[in-house]
């Protein structure tokens, strides 16, 4: 190889060289899947439906999607001034209350159901997710949520687990680091629910790796990172409209950055998915949301005070990746119906790691690397302040972390980023303690979230199965779900920090570390 090659070409002819999947690769991979689903099961069956965040909108959008649900769900025609963004009424029967919403010490058990009108997409938002979704309900509104979120969580595995096979190497552990780092317990708490959220921050998180491996590789590896860019593309833009902007943003980023390159017939199924998703956008009510202002909830404030506001609060946003408090006014908690506070225990120990992964990103720039962080960052400040600008009102009020999230977990992975064909290096102290750091907050997430269902969170006892008030999984009690779940993201957070094991992932006595682009060998310095 000429030494006068790039960085990138010197990727692409190790990379176009052969790959040869081993065996080891192909069972941590699976082991890894396996975790992710076990952890995600454990989130589904752990609320009662309804307990997600206007839930109330998505579970009437899934059963009235279904075929179930056509016959129950009876059109009302009352004055609904919705109806031209694309939100129906409807009379349903046996429709679960949610007496717990906004009342966290309030367990999960309401033991009632109505017949009510609710609030269902007729264009709100775009079809593709409520059509899969409902393919899983079950015999009532209430019945099944379980499993409409495992299949949910299904498909956000699918994504992650195609974007990191196909991925070329050196990008498969920053993209699996920050999926992890950044998921707990926002993220989590998603992929696991009944909202089109969760295909949006899985898509728009996974699409990336692919997208550049399309860019730097040739023959059938190209065409199949294609495809799995598109399938992340597709997931996300077809859920929620802003989704679909992110869709374009992302990729319209990475094809400007790689434009130099000439990979035409890369560019046009770019620009395809693109027009996809911008069809996905205009035709969803969130195409005029977006020139209008959220609902009156708070009084007009001026320019200025919304501007020093944002600055003052638009660190929240970041920090809501690990469940850190958020906003300004009583609705300053973070999952759920924003009413689910999390301990500190779930939220400080991920940002001291996350903080850590971060500065380290920081200590390897190149041009291509530092302008998508760089306009990433600038699109992460634009999008919530014109917002908060429209409706008038303060920073850390209305739009949410969870509107970001797509985004932030797509700048972490290319924060993570070092030099192509390498990888950051860390000591094995700093991988175990972080390691240890991760688990004990996840532990901590998950079980708060279930107290707060099982008894409210008044209870204070590590024994879940004590006097519980709510339970409906049959299949295990409160305490083996949390263990389960506990060990299982353990396993998953375990098998990411290995990548960067001094030995594992070749990092040598400077500091420095290097791969081998090789899917399944050792990786040894070059």
């Amino acid at each position: 190889m000429a030494p006068s090659a790039s960085p990138i070409d010197r990727a692409q002819s190790l990379i176009e060289s052969g790959v040869r999947l081993h065996y080891r690769f192909i069972g941590l991979f699976l082991v890894a899947a396996v975790s992710a689903l076990l952890a995600l099961g454990a989130w589904a069956v752990s609320s009662p439906p309804g307990s997600g965040a206007d839930d109330d909108f998505h579970l009437a959008s899934i059963w009235c999607a279904s075929a179930a649900g056509e016959q129950d769900c009876q059109p009302v025609t009352l004055d609904n001034p919705e109806r031209d963004l694309g939100v129906g009424l409807y009379q349903v029967s046996d429709w679960p209350v949610i007496c717990f919403v906004q009342d966290p010490t309030h367990d999960g058990n309401c033991g009632v159901l109505a017949t009510t009108v609710v609030r269902a997409n007729i264009g709100l938002y775009p079809p593709l997710f409520y059509a899969y979704a409902s393919a899983f309900v079950g015999d009532s509104p209430g019945a099944g949520v379980a499993g409409v979120r495992f299949a949910v969580a299904v498909v956000v595995v699918a994504v992650f687990a195609l974007a990191y096979l196909v991925a070329l190497p050196w990008l498969r552990a920053p993209m699996l680091l920050s999926w992890v780092l950044g998921s707990m317990p926002l993220g989590v708490s998603l992929y696991a629910s009944t909202s089109p959220s969760a295909w949006a921050v899985a898509g728009v998180a996974a699409l990336w790796g692919p997208m550049v491996t399309a860019f730097l590789t040739t023959g059938w590896r190209r065409w199949v990172a294609v495809a799995v860019w598109w399938f992340g593309g597709v997931i996300a833009a077809g859920s929620r409209g802003d989704g679909a902007l992110y869709v374009i943003g992302v990729s319209g980023l990475g094809m400007l950055l790689f434009l130099a390159r000439k990979r035409w017939p890369v560019l046009l199924a770019g620009l395809l998915l693109i027009g996809v998703a911008a069809g996905f956008f205009f035709r969803s009510g969130h195409s005029k949301l977006a020139s209008e202002s959220f609902v009156d909830k708070f009084p007009p404030v001026p320019v200025h005070a919304t501007v020093w506001s944002m600055i003052e609060a638009w660190p929240t946003y970041w920090s809501a990746l690990t469940g850190a408090p958020w906003g300004r006014t009583n609705e300053s908690d973070l999952l759920g119906w924003i009413d689910m506070p999390m301990p500190s225990g779930a939220w400080l120990p991920t940002t001291l790691v996350l903080g850590g992964f971060v500065l380290a990103g920081f200590g390897v720039m190149y041009w291509r690397k530092g302008t998508a962080v760089a306009v990433l960052v600038v699109v992460v400040v634009v999008i919530p302040l014109r917002s908060l600008l429209q409706s008038e009102v303060l920073g850390g009020t209305l739009f949410q972390p969870r509107y970001l999230l797509p985004l932030l977990l797509a700048w972490l992975g290319v924060v993570l980023l070092a030099h192509p064909g390498e990888r950051l290096a860390f000591t094995r102290t700093q991988l175990v303690v972080a390691g240890g750091l991760l688990g004990y907050a996840s532990a901590i997430a998950l079980h708060a979230w279930l107290r707060r269902f099982v008894t409210g969170i008044g209870v204070v006892d590590i024994d879940l199965n004590r006097a519980p008030q709510w339970w409906t999984f049959t299949g295990a009690s409160p305490m083996t779900v949390w263990i389960v779940g506990t060990l299982a993201w353990a396993v998953l957070l375990t098998i990411a920090l290995a990548h960067y094991w001094p030995g594992v992932a070749g990092a040598n006595a400077r500091g420095r570390s290097i791969t081998r682009l090789n899917a399944g060998s050792s990786a040894r310095p070059q």
